[in-house]
C-alpha cells in the first residue's frame, strides 16, 4: 500500500486528537487508551518536525506547549467582563428577584453552580482559535493564547456551521485532585505550596512557559458569549446546548426555574451535592433566562443587573494557635507549621494548618498564642483565613522566621526569585530524612516495609547516612532485628525489597533521587531520549532544551542537578552496589560508535524520515541538534539541504557527508530504529 501524503496524514491526525480530546476531557467518554492517544500525538509531532510546511497555530500539538513568552500583551474586550454582585442570604436574593419583576415580566431563570476559578475569553473567527485574554480591569486583559491552548477541553476549531465571530467565555479552574498533585509536587520540588485551587490556577495562567502550563492539566467550563456576528440562541437554556453542540465543555448540573422559589430549591439542593463534585464549587450563579430581557436591565459600571451569585458560606470554625512547628523539607526549604487546638472541620479533626511560608505569616500577623479562624482551602487544605487581634493575650508571641535551620543549625537564606527559606546545609539530617523516605516511596523505588517510621529509626541509630547507604543494609541483617516490630521474617522482607529494587530502572531512579521540576512524566521524557545515567549527566543545557516537552527551567534544573558533586557521587555509589542505572526503553542496544559525535540532519532522504534517522544516530552515542554550531561535528545532508549547508560550509571544522558517505563511514544499520 502507498505510503500516505504526509500533509493528507498531518491532518487525518490533528481531526482524530481532536476528536479524542473532545471525548476525553468534554464528554468524558474516551474511546482510546492513553497509550493509543500519546502514540498519535507523537506521530503529529515527528511529522510536524519532519514537515515544518505544513505546521499550524490551530495544531493539538501545540497543547503540550510552545515558546516561553517574555510578557502578555493587552487585549480590548470588545464587550467589557464585568464583576457579578454577590449575596449571602435568601432576603437579599428575594430582592435581587423583585427588582427583576419591577423591570420585566414574563421571565425565568437559569440556576448554574459557580466554579470557584479564574475567568477566560476566548475569541473564534471562521472557526478558528484567535485569541484567548484573561479578564483584567474588565477592559482591558491579558493575551495568554499560549498558555490556554495547552487546556485540552479547550477547542482549537469549531464544528460547521458555527458563527462566523463567537466569543465564548467561561472560568478556567484546577480539579481537587489535580490541586493535591500540585502541592504535592511543589513540596517534593522544595516550593511553597498553594493556598487554593484558585490561586493555583491564576498563577498558572500567567506562567510564562507553556510547557509548565500544560503540565498542570487545567480544566475548564464555558457559559456565556462575549461580542458575537451570525446566529445564536436567544435564551441561557439554549445557550448551554448551543455550547455544547460547538464543543465546548459546559455544567452537567443546572436547572431552568420558572421563579425564585425553584431558584431557592436549587441552592438549598446543590449545597448538599457540591461537596461530591471533583472540583471547588463555592455557590450559584442566578440568570435571567431571557437575553432580550436582559437588555432591558442593562448593568451598573460594575455589574450586570440580570445575574447575581448566590454564594455558600464557607465551613469556618475558631481555634487557637497552640505552638508553632519550623519543618524543613528535603529540599531544605523551612515551611512555618501552626499546631492548633484540636477542632472538627467539615468532617475531620483538624490539628494543624500551614501557614505556607514567612512572608504570609507577616501579612496575616499570626502569632502564637491567637485566637484564628480556620477553613479548609478547595475542601482540601486546613488554612488560617483569619486573626482574631481584638481577643489576642498578652503572653502572645510573633511567629519569627529561624536565622538557623531547626533540624541542623545551619544557616539559612532566602534564594532569589523565591518566597521560601531555605537550610544552606546540604548534609542537613531533615533533609536526609526528606530524601530517603522519598527514594523508597512507591512513586519511587517502591521499596515495600520502607517507610517512614523504619526510615527515622535506621537514620536515628546511624544505620544509614545517605540513599545510597540503603543498598549496604544487606550486611546488617542483625543490626536490623533490633529495630521497633522487626522480626525475622520482616527484616528479610525488607532486604528482599531491597535487593528487588535495583531493577526498577532509570525511570524510578530518576523519581528517587528528587531532582527539583522532575516528577513521573519527565523522568520518562529522559528515560526515552537518554540511554543511561551518564548520558543524562553528559547532557549541556542546550541538548536538554532540544526534547519537546523539556522546557528551559527543566533543563536548568536537571543540569544543575549533576553538576553538583555530591550528587554525582551518590550515583556513582548507587551504580556500585548494582542499582541498575540504564533505560529499559533503550535496553538492548549495542556499542555506541557515534558517541562524543555532534550531528545536525538536513534536507530529506529518499526512503528515510529525519525523526527515524534521528532515533538510530541518537541509539549509536551520536548527539543530535537542530542547528548548526562550532561545535558540529558532522552535516548529514540529503536533497535540498537549505541554509544549514551555508553555514556549515563557513564553520570550516563541519564535515558535510550525504547518507551514503555517512554509511560507509560509520557501522551504523539504519534496520536498529
Amino acid at each position: 500500500m502507498a505510503e500516505k501524503d504526509p500533509r493528507e496524514r498531518i491532518e487525518e491526525l490533528r481531526e482524530k486528537i481532536e476528536y479524542h480530546d473532545f471525548k476525553y476531557y468534554v464528554q468524558n467518554a474516551p474511546e482510546i487508551s492513553d497509550r493509543e492517544y500519546d502514540k498519535l500525538m507523537n506521530e503529529l509531532i515527528q511529522l510536524e518536525k519532519e514537515y515544518p510546511e505544513y505546521d499550524s497555530e490551530d495544531s493539538p500539538s501545540r497543547r503540550v506547549g510552545g515558546k516561553p513568552v517574555e510578557s502578555f500583551s493587552d487585549v480590548e474586550h470588545r464587550v467589557p467582563m464585568l464583576s457579578i454582585n454577590n449575596t449571602y442570604n435568601e432576603s437579599e436574593l428575594r430582592a435581587f428577584d423583585k427588582r427583576v419583576s419591577d423591570a420585566v415580566s414574563s421571565y425565568s431563570y437559569v440556576a448554574e453552580p459557580k466554579i470557584d476559578g479564574v475567568a477566560l475569553t476566548v475569541m473564534y473567527r471562521e472557526g478558528s482559535l484567535e485569541y484567548a485574554a484573561t479578564r483584567g480591569d474588565g477592559r482591558t486583559g491579558d493575551d495568554i493564547t499560549a498558555n490556554a491552548k495547552t487546556v485540552r477541553a479547550l477547542p482549537l476549531n469549531l464544528p460547521e456551521g458555527c458563527p462566523r465571530v463567537l466569543e465564548v467565555r467561561g472560568e478556567v479552574y484546577l480539579a481537587a485532585e489535580r490541586f493535591r498533585k500540585i502541592n504535592e509536587k511543589r513540596e517534593e520540588d522544595g516550593l511553597s505550596q498553594f493556598a487554593n485551587p484558585r490561586n493555583a490556577a491564576a498563577g498558572t495562567l500567567k506562567l510564562q512557559d507553556p510547557s509548565q502550563v500544560a503540565a498542570r492539566h487545567l480544566s475548564l467550563c464555558i457559559y456565556s458569549l462575549g461580542y458575537t456576528e451570525g446566529d445564536v440562541p436567544s435564551t441561557q437554556k439554549e445557550l448551554i446546548g448551543f455550547l455544547s453542540d460547538m464543543h465546548f465543555p459546559v455544567q452537567k448540573r443546572w436547572r431552568h426555574c420558572a421563579d425564585i422559589g425553584e431558584v431557592l430549591e436549587f441552592i438549598r439542593e446543590f449545597d448538599t451535592e457540591r461537596h461530591e463534585l471533583p472540583y471547588d464549587v463555592d455557590g450559584v450563579v442566578v440568570k435571567l433566562n431571557e437575553f432580550e430581557l436582559r437588555d432591558e436591565l442593562g448593568s451598573s459600571s460594575k455589574a450586570p443587573r440580570w445575574l447575581i451569585a448566590y454564594k455558600y458560606e464557607p465551613e469556618q470554625v475558631p481555634t487557637k494557635v497552640e505552638s508553632v512547628e519550623h519543618s524543613v523539607g528535603r529540599t531544605g526549604v523551612i515551611t512555618p507549621v501552626a499546631n492548633l487546638t484540636p477542632v472538627q472541620l467539615a468532617g475531620t479533626t483538624v490539628k494543624r494548618a500551614s501557614l505556607h511560608n514567612y512572608e504570609e505569616v507577616e501579612r496575616k500577623d499570626v502569632h502564637v498564642g491567637d485566637t484564628v479562624t480556620i477553613e479548609k482551602a478547595g475542601e482540601i487544605i486546613p488554612q488560617v483565613v483569619k486573626v482574631h487581634k481584638d481577643e489576642r493575650p498578652d503572653d502572645s508571641r510573633p511567629i519569627e522566621p529561624p536565622s538557623e535551620c531547626p533540624a541542623c543549625s545551619s544557616p539559612v537564606t532566602h534564594i532569589e526569585g523565591e518566597v521560601a527559606l531555605r537550610c544552606t546545609n546540604p548534609e542537613c539530617p531533615a533533609q536526609l530524612e526528606g530524601r530517603v523516605i522519598h527514594f523508597c516511596s512507591r512513586s519511587a523505588m517502591d521499596i515495600d516495609g520502607f517507610g517512614e517510621a523504619i526510615a527515622k529509626q535506621m537514620l536515628k541509630e546511624d544505620m544509614i547516612d545517605s540513599v545510597p547507604s540503603i543498598y549496604e543494609l544487606r550486611d546488617k541483617r542483625e543490626e536490623l532485628l533490633k529495630l521497633e516490630r522487626m522480626g525475622e521474617k520482616s527484616a528479610d522482607n525488607l532486604l528482599a525489597s531491597i535487593e528487588n529494587s535495583k531493577e526498577r530502572g532509570l525511570h524510578r531512579v530518576l523519581v528517587g533521587l528528587g531532582i527539583p521540576h522532575v516528577g513521573a512524566r519527565l523522568a520518562q521524557v529522559l528515560t526515552e531520549n537518554f540511554r543511561d545515567i551518564a548520558s543524562i549527566m553528559e547532557a549541556t543545557r542546550e541538548r536538554l532544551e532540544e526534547i519537546s516537552e523539556i522546557g528551559p527551567i527543566v533543563a536548568d534544573s536537571v543540569a544543575k542537578f549533576f553538576s553538583d558533586e555530591r550528587n554525582r557521587s551518590e550515583i556513582e555509589r548507587l551504580d556500585a552496589a548494582g542499582v541498575k542505572l540504564r533505560s529499559k526503553e533503550r535496553e538492548g542496544e549495542g556499542e555506541r560508535p557515534l558517541a562524543g559525535l555532534t550531528i545536525v540532519i538536513t534536507g530529506s532522504f529518499e526512503g528515510h524520515k529525519r525523526p527515524e534517522l534521528t532515533r538510530v544516530l541518537e541509539l549509536h552515542g551520536a548527539k543530535v541538534t537542530s542547528s548548526v554550531s562550532k561545535n558540529t561535528d558532522i552535516l548529514l545532508a540529503g536533497e535540498s539541504p537549505g541554509s544549514k549547508l551555508d553555514k556549515a560550509r563557513k564553520n570550516g571544522n563541519t564535515r558535510i557527508l550525504s547518507l551514503e558517505e555517512f554509511l560507509n563511514e560509520y557501522p551504523v544499520h539504519l534496520e536498529d530504529r
